[in-house]
């Protein structure tokens, strides 16, 4: 693993992820994890140590296993504990949240639901993201898998 890659500049920041040109290739950008956890939004944010590098291990193992199975995805290597190499793409709109405690904006979308209640199976919800369908996200619908 490359420890310090060189970064090109800054091409977009959001709550929890930097994206970097990748020098020489226009086709690449490293993908950088942030130590933050955001609830609201956003409207909340705490810096979580060492959250970086279990998000970066468990990004590179899912994409390692949808490529392993001839699904094509942005996923080229991971470089070091916080870093990925990726492809340049445009993302698709699409959050996938998973919930194992009712806590938050879920209470907010379902009010009959009390504080703490557990999920088991554990509750997948969709939203869209963007600015122009209000405050980031919408829900698409929910499952219990």
């Amino acid at each position: 693993m490359i420890q310090n890659p060189t970064f090109g500049p800054l091409l977009a920041e959001g709550k929890t992820k930097q994206i970097y040109a990748y020098p020489g290739d226009d086709s690449l950008a490293y993908m950088v994890n942030k130590d933050q956890i955001t609830a609201g939004d956003g409207a909340r944010r705490n810096e979580l140590t060492g959250k970086s590098r279990w998000s970066t291990i468990t990004t590179a193992n899912v994409f390692r296993l949808l490529n392993q199975e001839d699904l094509a995805t942005h996923f080229v290597e991971q470089i070091n504990d916080v870093t990925l190499l990726v492809r340049r793409c445009t993302m698709l709109p699409v959050e996938q949240v998973q919930r194992r405690i009712a806590t938050g904006s879920y209470l907010k979308r379902y009010p009959e639901v009390s504080e703490g209640t557990r999920f088991d199976p554990l509750l997948v919800e969709t939203f869209f993201k963007g600015t122009c369908l209000g405050r980031h996200r919408r829900d698409t619908g929910r499952s219990q898998n």
